[in-house]
């Protein structure tokens, strides 16, 4: 069981990931179809925790797994919103970029405010997210922050440059 202070210490840990990653968010990431990271919570001692994304991680002794951060293709995700009800898309990019187009029903969350409103805005922490940005690096630093946060089925999908389908204008 963490204590109050070892759960401090991984939020301000996931916090640290996502502005890290955050701030390289200026290309498209490599994908492969399918492609999954393990994100690990990392406990050291008593009171230290450390938030990493390892490709292919496995547990041990002192490391739990929280989620796992799966890529899939557009065409994936729209069969999914298609098909599939309680799911929720999430736009992870800034609202001027929001308001030049979007996927339909999709919930705007900006990648910088995901650790402050995830919990208010996504209370479900089992529920199947969609996530995707403008080139895919920011829905990448937003998925391993929401499975740092506790949340299991996060599912990204790019970015809406590749997004062959219809958008909504506002």
């Amino acid at each position: 069981m963490f204590t109050k202070h070892s759960r401090k210490v991984a939020v301000l840990a996931a916090a640290l990931l996502l502005i890290t990653l955050a701030l390289t968010a200026c290309t498209a990431p490599l994908q492969t179809p399918a492609a999954t990271t393990a994100v690990v919570l990392q406990t050291t001692g008593a009171n230290d925790a450390a938030v990493t994304a390892q490709p292919g991680a496995t547990a041990t002794p002192t490391t739990q797994i929280m989620g796992v951060y799966q890529v899939i293709t557009a065409e994936q995700a729209k069969k999914i919103m298609d098909t599939e009800t309680n799911i929720t898309i999430v736009d992870v990019r800034e609202p001027s970029e929001y308001a030049t187009g979007h996927i339909k029903n999709a919930m705007l969350l900006s990648v910088g405010d995901i650790a402050k409103l995830a919990a208010t805005a996504l209370p479900d922490k089992g529920a199947k997210i969609l996530v995707y940005c403008r080139s895919g690096r920011r829905s990448k630093v937003a998925a391993e922050a929401l499975i740092a946060l506790g949340y299991t089925n996060v599912l990204d999908f790019g970015g809406i440059s590749n997004w062959p389908y219809e958008v909504v204008l506002k």
